[in-house]
Formats: C-alpha cells, sequence, structure tokens
C-alpha cells in the first residue's frame, strides 16, 4: 500500500506527459553540476594594449597575475566591430558557429566582466580575489585563500564539487534591458597536468579556470513510468545554444531503454530519444534553458541510438578498401566494435587483447569489427597488417564520420558490445569486462 501512494505521489510533482504528443518540459534551476562532466573556461592574460590599470593590491602579495572572466565576451568583441577594429563579417560567422542569438548583441556599455586576481602570499598560499565592484581595486573585495597542492597529480584528484565557489554579481544583456544577475561561480586554481602556456614567465605561472556550477533539472512521467531530465550548457556562460545545450535522462525503471553508461553520454540537440518505443526528437531549448522541446516522431519498436537498449543506428560506412559494410548482415551475431586511430596510444596498447578476444569466440555466433578514425589511411593499412588485425575493418574520418558522431564516440579507444538483435548491449566497458560477459553468452 505504501508504494502505491508513494508512486501516486510520484506522478503529482513531476509533469505528467500523455503518449504520442509532442512534449514541452518546463525546467527548476540547480546548484552544482549534477551528473554531467564539470565545465570550465580559461581565464588568459590581458593584452598588453588593453590591460587595465589596477590599483590597491594588498600587501601581502608576493606576485599576482589579474586576469577578466566575461558572461558576455561577445559583446565586448562587438565594441572593436564599432570602432572598425574587427571585421564584422568575422564577428557574424564567430555568432553563428557558436550558436549565439543576435539579439543578444549589443553596443550597450555594461559591466559583464570581472576582474580577478590570482597570487601568491607570505605564507606561499594561493590567494583569489574578485573585484565585484568593478573599480579597479582590490583592497575592499573579499579573499579566497587557498593550499597549495603538492603536485599535478594531487591538484587533479580534487573533485569538482569540492571546489570553491563564490556567488558574485554580473550586469547581464537579455535581448531588451540590462539586468543585474547573481552567479554561482567555481573556482579552479590548480593547474594539474594541464598544458597551457603563455609568454610571460609570471602569468605562466599561474592558471585559472572557472565554471559556473548551475544546471536544470526536472521529471516527467511517460506512460506511468518516471524519468529526469538533467540540463546543462556546459557550466561556461548562461545562454543555452544549440552547440552547448547537453541533456541527461535517467529512469528510475531499471530495465528501461534509456540508462546511464560508465560515463554519462548527454543528448544534443537534434538528437533522437526513445522512452520504450515512443521515439522523440531533440528539437528545441529556450534560450535561458528554461524549456525544451521533443518533437514525437511515432512508435518505433527498435528504436536506434548510442545508450545501451537502444539498437545500432543504420548508417553508410565503408571498409578500408572503400568496399560498402552493412551491419544488418551479422544479426544473429555478437559483434564487438572497437573505435580506434593510428594517433591512439592506448589504442595501439590495446590491439593484442582485441585479437585473443577475437581468435577465441570467432567460430562461435561472434564477429570483430575495428573503426578506425583516422586521416591516414595509409598508416591505418600498415597497423592493419604489422598487427595482424585478421578481422572487418572499417574507415571513418573527420569529414566522413556519420557513424562515430551518430554514436557519440569522443573517447578512444571505445569499446561497443551488439547483440544479435542488433541492440546496443554495453558500451565503454573494458576488454576484460567484454571477454567475461561474452563467455557467459557464447
Amino acid at each position: 500500500m505504501k508504494n502505491k501512494l508513494f508512486t501516486v505521489f510520484l506522478l503529482c510533482i513531476s509533469t505528467f506527459i500523455g503518449a504520442q504528443t509532442d512534449i514541452v518540459v518546463n525546467f527548476k534551476n540547480v546548484d552544482g553540476f549534477g551528473s554531467f562532466t564539470p565545465g570550465f573556461k580559461f581565464l588568459n592574460p590581458y593584452s598588453a594594449s588593453y590591460k587595465p590599470i589596477f590599483k590597491d593590491i594588498p600587501e601581502d602579495i608576493v606576485d599576482y597575475s589579474i586576469r577578466g572572466f566575461d558572461i558576455q565576451a561577445y559583446n565586448s568583441s562587438y565594441q572593436f566591430v564599432l570602432t572598425g577594429l574587427f571585421p564584422k563579417d568575422r564577428f557574424e560567422s564567430y555568432l553563428i558557429s557558436q550558436g549565439i542569438d543576435k539579439k543578444l548583441v549589443t553596443g550597450i556599455k555594461y559591466k559583464h566582466e570581472l576582474n580577478v586576481l590570482f597570487g601568491t602570499n607570505k605564507q606561499n598560499e594561493y590567494v583569489i580575489i574578485i573585484d565585484e565592484n568593478n573599480n579597479l581595486s582590490f583592497s575592499d573585495d573579499k579573499k579566497l585563500i587557498l593550499p597549495k597542492k603538492k603536485n599535478a597529480d594531487e591538484e587533479d584528484s580534487i573533485p569538482a564539487n569540492e571546489l570553491p565557489v563564490i556567488k558574485t554579481k554580473f550586469e547581464y544583456f537579455d535581448g531588451s534591458k540590462v539586468s543585474t544577475v547573481s552567479i554561482p561561480l567555481a573556482i579552479l586554481p590548480y593547474k594539474g597536468h594541464t598544458v597551457k602556456t603563455f609568454p610571460d614567465s609570471l602569468e605562466n605561472k599561474y592558471t585559472l579556470r572557472i565554471g559556473i556550477p548551475l544546471y536544470k533539472s526536472q521529471s516527467i512521467v511517460i506512460n506511468n513510468k518516471k524519468y529526469r531530465l538533467n540540463l546543462s550548457n556546459s557550466f561556461t556562460s548562461l545562454e543555452y545554444t544549440s552547440r552547448n545545450t547537453q541533456l541527461l535522462i535517467q529512469s528510475d525503471q531499471t530495465n528501461d531503454v534509456v540508462k546511464k553508461s560508465k560515463r554519462d553520454i548527454p543528448y544534443a540537440i537534434g538528437d533522437l530519444i526513445a522512452f520504450d518505443s515512443l521515439q522523440y526528437k531533440f528539437e528545441h531549448v529556450s534560450l535561458w534553458g528554461d524549456t525544451i522541446s521533443l518533437k514525437y516522431l511515432g512508435i518505433n519498436k527498435k528504436p536506434e541510438g548510442f545508450l545501451p537498449g537502444n539498437y545500432l543506428p543504420k548508417t553508410k560506412i565503408q571498409t578500408i578498401n572503400t568496399k560498402d559494410f552493412d551491419f544488418e548482415e551479422y544479426r544473429g551475431k555478437y559483434v564487438l566494435i572497437d573505435f580506434w586511430g593510428s594517433w591512439c596510444v592506448p589504442c595501439m596498447k590495446l590491439i593484442p587483447r582485441i585479437a585473443e578476444v577475437n581468435a577465441k569466440y570467432k567460430t562461435k555466433r561472434f564477429v570483430m569489427v575495428s573503426v578506425a578514425y583516422d586521416e591516414n589511411i595509409e598508416k591505418v593499412k600498415e597497423l592493419i597488417e604489422s598487427n595482424q588485425m585478421n578481422w572487418i575493418q572499417l574507415i571513418q574520418s573527420k569529414k566522413n564520420a556519420e557513424f562515430v558522431d551518430k554514436l557519440k564516440i569522443s573517447a578512444f579507444p571505445t569499446l561497443i558490445l551488439v547483440d544479435p538483435s542488433g541492440k546496443i548491449l554495453c558500451r565503454e566497458k573494458s576488454i576484460d569486462e567484454i571477454d567475461e560477459l561474452l563467455s557467459k553468452c557464447l
């Protein structure tokens, strides 16, 4: 009885969606990075010709660098367009490439950038000061003191949700007026193994990154199943565009087709999304991420996608010898797909182990397929021959990456196992985990 009442409660607090209809989801703000990959923006040093004159540096600071954090940097660039220092056509091309709405561009001067001092004090601690009142002075602002770490490994090991967060105010142009907004800023002052160099030795001493730990979330119910939708814009701006929007969908039903993999893989605008056999297209996001639109496409009992539970997307792809290849021909068999490249050291190290798995199962209902994501086809052919990769070899390149793009392959190597029905069984598991799984299936 308690379980039934709890289910009714969930349905009441969630957005209820009827089947076979377009969906509009309204989101609420949530602090933090959630289950998304945290995003940060590098703060570069000012150029000598543009560097403001700062005053009142606290006496306990030994050395420092001052960087600017701009939440509408395109309007700083637009000032150069207005003065003739930057070509208008190049600026407009930039807006298009980033998916920035032109209505946000204005010649109005307002305070959308804050200066950040990053230095070291006499106690050999990091000091960060944000010039919140924009008076070019750092004597009347709060200090953030952070301990230095022993080495790069220790710096890289700091979880994003443990970084210091400062709430500060910016002025923001929303397309019609300038308003003051309060924004959380996650401060990442540790370089770790990041390679970022500047000509000036003092500037090169400091690497400062800032993210905006703020995302959107909402629950919806479709056909009596509850889903949690989380939305982010990569955490480096306030706007949601066709380029930066990411949508994660998590289901309470463990057997549902919308599942989490080892690494959460978000949907982008234009992607197909399946809730059981109901197929939708992620069609639109509002400028501030308050709402999204999912267009209903119909019932598809074999919904394609890139997550476990989805069917392998149909696509045109060729072998290394430019012959057409069709995964449909291998229905009834387990297909292990390895995405690799001649430029990828971890990929090359994995080849002997893949060869072992292929030799172990090739006489059973199993097919091994490698997909090289590479521009150097001759180098790929040489490696295939020298490593005796005597299984199916396919090729993709930056100009022809339909299969790689549809499966959202962003890390190499990536392994995807497809079951005999053509459904993705798992992705991003290790070769040893897949070997163990195949031993149970074959």
